[in-house]
Formats: structure tokens, C-alpha cells, sequence
């Protein structure tokens, strides 16, 4: 009987290799089928989230050749993970249209590197990104100076007269901030002024009345749920309202809110 060796795992010094396939980030491509158009998500594929689960988390990070970055909502609907909240201004972004071929490279902690090609499988002309979607800007410098963060300007009058001696950043309401349970806070102003270990958070309005709700932080992405919604339907906020968040109290994080514009 012939006994068949195989080399061992172990290097010289008897140390335990790992196996370079399994460590090894996972890409995947998807051709853009009308569906995904209609239906404004990108469902992700199983073998990739059966690996990657772990990791995810509410938002992930689509990062393109010329290193214009989007965050997108990571979603579970109908046992599927899907791109949904913010694929479609991706998508249109980048004028992505049914037969278009995409490739995303998975670089960990819910990143991707992102490459699109057209349907003559000719990679796109990326443009500038102007507008990611949020509209946040915030007094980067300090209190009563606002900075934009370098995404959607806000020009009303109201905002461009605001003053505060807090530290505090504006943010217009998007659709999504209005129908769904969440605010994405300006990371800036999130890493500056807010604790990482910080879980909640207390809004006040121009009339008294105030809530508390939860707050979120991760490398990427910190966030207001819980209870956000019944700030929006107390306040009668709609999209477009552009609202100042003035941080009055450090010691227990408590945020005076504020309508600016008035539709």
C-alpha cells in the first residue's frame, strides 16, 4: 500500500500558514439587468454574503476609480442583503443604465472598490461628485464659524445667516430622512464632538419638547435612530427643510434643533 504525502501546513519553525484563498477578500461583478433600475436596489450575491456577513453593517462604502466615495444603505428585505438608500443616486450619478457591467472588490469593513463599464464593456468616464446625497455641512473651525464638509452646499439665506455660539451643522432633509427611522450625522463633526462610546443622545426643539434617542458610530458612518422619527413628525419636517443641530450640553449630549428654511 502506497501512502500518499501531502506537504504539511507548518514552515520550518513548525508555524501554522494560513491558507492565502481563504484570507482573501472577495470580488464580484454584477450585469445591470432592467430589475435592478426598476426596483432602485442591488441585491448582493449569496456565496459573497454567506463569507462576509459578519462584517456588515448598516451602511457600506462604494469607492470609485477616481476616488469619489458614497455611502449606501445596506438593507435585508426578503432574505436578501441589498444596496438600497442612496444606489439609486449612485446609479443615476454615474448614469448606470440596464447591460452596464460593474465589478465590486471587496476591501473589508464593508468598502468597496467599485469599477463600471458600459455596454460595450469600456469602462465609464468617471465624473465629479458634487453631491453624495446627504447635505451636511458643520463649524469645523469653531463655534458660530460654519465650514462645508464637501458635500451638497447649502445656499439658502437662512443658512448662510445662521449663528451659534455652539458648535453645531446643518443638514437638508432628504427623502429618506424623512420616511425612514435614521439621520446620518456629518462624520467630521461625529469624530470632533461626539464620544464613540456615546449610545444616546437628547434632541430639544425651539418649543421645549425633547427626546431621546440612540446614537450609532462606526469607522465609517455615526447615525441618530430610535425615536428620530417622532422628532420628524412633531416638528412637521418634510424634504428640503434644511435643520441646525447646536450642541448646548457636552455632558449629556443634548442637541437644540432648529428649521432654518420654511417650505
Amino acid at each position: 500500500m502506497v501512502r500518499k504525502i501531502f506537504p504539511s501546513s507548518k514552515g520550518r519553525g513548525g508555524k501554522q500558514f494560513s491558507s492565502p484563498v481563504k484570507n482573501r477578500k472577495t470580488s464580484f461583478f454584477k450585469i445591470i439587468h432592467p430589475n435592478i433600475i426598476k426596483d432602485q436596489q442591488l441585491d448582493l450575491p449569496y456565496m459573497f454574503v454567506r463569507k462576509h456577513q459578519n462584517d456588515f453593517s448598516d451602511y457600506v462604502t462604494l469607492k470609485v476609480p477616481n476616488g469619489n466615495v458614497w455611502n449606501v444603505r445596506l438593507r435585508k428585505i426578503n432574505d436578501k442583503f441589498c444596496l438600497c438608500d442612496g444606489w439609486k443616486d449612485f446609479a443615476d450619478h454615474h448614469s448606470i443604465c440596464a447591460g452596464h457591467f460593474t465589478t465590486f472588490k471587496y476591501k473589508g469593513s464593508c468598502r468597496f472598490d467599485v469599477m463600471i463599464c458600459d455596454m460595450s464593456m469600456v469602462e465609464i468616464d468617471y465624473p465629479c461628485n458634487t453631491d453624495d446625497g446627504y447635505g451636511h455641512s458643520f463649524n469645523k473651525v469653531g463655534k458660530g464659524k460654519q465650514v462645508i464638509s464637501g458635500q451638497r452646499p447649502l445656499v439658502s439665506a437662512e443658512v448662510s445667516l445662521f449663528k451659534s455660539s455652539y458648535h453645531f451643522f446643518t443638514i437638508k432633509l432628504s427623502k429618506n430622512y424623512v420616511l425612514r427611522n435614521y439621520l446620518q450625522l456629518p462624520m467630521p463633526f461625529a469624530q470632533t464632538y461626539i464620544p464613540k462610546t456615546q449610545e444616546a443622545v437628547r434632541i430639544i426643539d425651539l418649543e421645549g419638547r425633547a427626546w431621546y434617542l440612540k446614537y450609532k458610530f462606526s469607522k465609517q458612518h455615526a447615525y441618530f435612530n430610535q425615536s428620530w422619527n417622532a422628532v420628524v413628525q412633531a416638528n412637521n419636517l418634510r424634504e428640503g427643510h434644511v435643520c441646525a443641530f447646536e450642541l448646548i450640553s457636552t455632558k449629556h449630549l443634548t442637541f437644540k434643533l432648529s428649521v432654518l428654511n420654511a417650505l
